[in-house]
């Protein structure tokens, strides 16, 4: 389920972009509205047999956050050879507050809380 509902937000992603400063509070609670309506009448999450599908790997133990990076690179990633398992370790491997920076057919690099980088290599899985 929770792969359904990342991939719901990616989609919404052009309403987050049009949101710059404070200034656009009422257009981020229309934003916000309009999400939380899309994600409440979906029909999408009703039928089980279709999560099932949804999902080329497991998310558990998979942070949410870190669920949507990899939704969002997850074609790139399988284009440069990433199977699902690996694609679910490097979930695995990032931890609250650290987000993904950088992926090639090789590694990704992950930027941790306190600024610095590390890499996580593919076959290293």
């Amino acid at each position: 389920m929770s792969r359904a509902v990342a991939r719901e937000i990616i989609e919404l992603d052009c309403f987050n972009t049009s949101v710059k400063s404070t200034d656009d509070l009422t257009h981020l609670i229309r934003v916000f509205a309009e999400i939380e309506n899309h994600l409440v009448h979906s029909s999408r999450y009703l039928d089980k047999a279709l999560l099932g599908k949804l999902e080329p790997y497991p998310s558990t133990g998979i942070l949410f956050s870190v669920q949507v990076s990899l939704v969002r690179i997850e074609k790139s990633a399988l284009v440069l050879g990433w199977i699902p398992d690996q694609l679910r370790a490097l979930g695995l491997a990032i931890n609250h507050g650290e987000e993904l920076t950088w992926l090639t057919d090789e590694l990704a690099e992950i930027k941790e809380r306190d600024g610095s980088h590390r890499r996580f290599y593919r076959l290293s899985s």
